[in-house]
């Protein structure tokens, strides 16, 4: 469950911020303050979580001076943090790709290789993993966000960039909540927060173009993600549960090409199949994590105790 503070830092702030740019992107009629806003609502949750986690953990111990961190060092002492900082790069691309209007602008998607690159380097041998997965796992990121962002362009004139965003942001939200429950709190977090931000984007932009843009920014989040999630969470994101929350997005595209006339029909039946893959996945993993929490309750354990702060 999360807790008053949680939910503001995951959910309201990273709305509140998204709807304020996609708001003023309406007005003006500014097709690339869609992705901006997704990424600044992103951006701004993860930088008040980080935040008030230095602060907490520094409350925690006897002396220390408490103060609020904004941002990790550079490079990050841990590989996980690099995602703060290639999520600077993730917003410019995205508002590049909307600015420049042209259909190859998915191939700035390549740039999740780097970001997977960065993440899991600090893990190769002797600890964790081979130089051979860690360009397999780069390879992957990229390519799952080139397909899913050249797809997503595609399916948006089919189905409308409202139900692809939304797609996106359901796959979003289930990788936190998966994250959330496999021990690894803040991530899920982050995870959580991304999801909040395309809200906003996914409801003001509905007329606009912006869902290829939106997916450069949030697949190559949703794929860092799960790769903290598998390889620095106890007990991690298991193989199955990341092959089917990396691929859920290709789902949206069972409703678009169907024959039917009006286009939120095919809408609603892209984001179903997105929705029911995503929730064959979460659905049990919260279960699981929730009776497991309550079994370590009840014996005086609580996993959450032990989560990255």
């Amino acid at each position: 469950m999360l807790s008053g503070k949680e939910f503001f830092l995951a959910i309201v702030l990273p709305v509140i911020v998204s709807a304020l740019v996609a708001a003023l992107g309406l007005w003006r009629r500014w097709t690339w303050a869609m992705p901006l806003a997704a990424g600044l609502g992103f951006f701004a949750s993860y930088v008040a979580t980080l935040a008030d986690n230095h602060f907490s953990a520094a409350s925690q111990i006897p002396g220390a001076t408490r103060e609020w961190r904004f941002w990790p060092t550079l490079p990050p002492n841990s590989g996980f943090d690099w995602l703060f900082w290639a999520a600077i790069p993730l917003i410019v691309l995205g508002v590049l790709d909307s600015l420049i209007g042209k259909r190859w602008g998915y191939l700035l998607g390549a740039f999740a290789a780097v970001v997977a690159y960065v993440t899991l380097h600090p893990l190769v041998e002797p600890k964790s993993i081979t130089p051979a997965m860690l360009w397999t796992m780069a390879c992957i990121a990229a390519a799952a966000t080139i397909a899913i962002a050249l797809l997503g362009g595609i399916a948006q004139e089919r189905i409308g960039s409202l139900w692809v965003i939304m797609s996106l942001c359901v796959v979003t939200g289930g990788v936190g909540v998966v994250i959330f429950s496999s021990d690894t709190r803040t991530f899920g977090l982050y995870g959580m927060a991304a999801a909040a931000a395309m809200g906003p984007v996914a409801v003001l932009g509905f007329r606009m173009k912006a869902a290829q843009s939106v997916a450069l920014i949030a697949v190559p989040i949703v794929a860092d993600l799960l790769m903290i999630g598998h390889y620095y969470a106890e007990p991690g994101v298991s193989w199955s549960n990341f092959i089917v929350l990396l691929c859920a997005p290709l789902l949206m595209m069972v409703g678009a090409f169907l024959p039917l006339k009006r286009q939120w029909m095919r809408g609603v039946i892209s984001l179903l199949a997105v929705t029911i893959a995503v929730g064959a996945v979460t659905g049990p993993t919260a279960l699981a994590a929730k009776e497991a929490a309550e079994k370590n309750k009840s014996a005086g354990d609580d996993p959450y105790e032990k989560a990255y702060k």
